[in-house]
């Protein structure tokens, strides 16, 4: 019976990261403000190196998370954005150098959305995004790492 116990945690302890529902353990471990964390929209970055991904719970919330490819192949939580499932989620990272906003309207009722940037004083002109089906936006702006903000 011990060697049967050993064998299931192993079994379970040891999923391929690669996996939807290897990263939802990994959101159910780490991200304690929602339960039972469901991964339903992904965009994949630099061949693989990084997924974004958009979360919903089953306790209401929402979440943008970024997972890192280990040097094994497996992935890490990189890093992530939770807030109520009716709001909007705005995150970003650095990727490669890069600087990527991440937006989700997982809840959120919404047509489309505006992002309006402005950089150096000058009002940039608007991006606009159907929000309809509720995709993941990810907007590169390297805008950002020239003026010096970093993950």
């Amino acid at each position: 019976m011990v060697s049967g116990g050993v064998v299931a945690y192993n079994r379970f302890s040891n999923l391929d990261d690669n996996s939807i529902e290897s990263r939802e353990k990994i959101l159910n471990q780490s991200l304690k403000r929602g339960k039972n964390w469901t991964l339903w929209n992904e965009v994949i970055m630099n061949n693989y190196q990084y997924i974004i991904s958009g979360a919903y719970s089953t306790n209401g919330k929402a979440a943008i998370v970024v997972f890192e490819q280990k040097n094994n192949g497996n992935y890490k939580l990189s890093t992530s954005a939770t807030r109520d499932k009716d709001e909007i989620i705005i995150s970003g990272t650095i990727i490669n150098g890069d600087w990527y906003d991440f937006i989700l309207f997982n809840g959120a009722q919404t047509e489309y959305a505006e992002v309006i940037y402005t950089i150096n004083g000058i009002k940039q002109d608007p991006l606009r995004f159907d929000t309809d089906i509720m995709e993941l936006i990810t907007i590169k702006n390297n805008e950002l790492v020239k003026w010096g903000w970093r993950k």
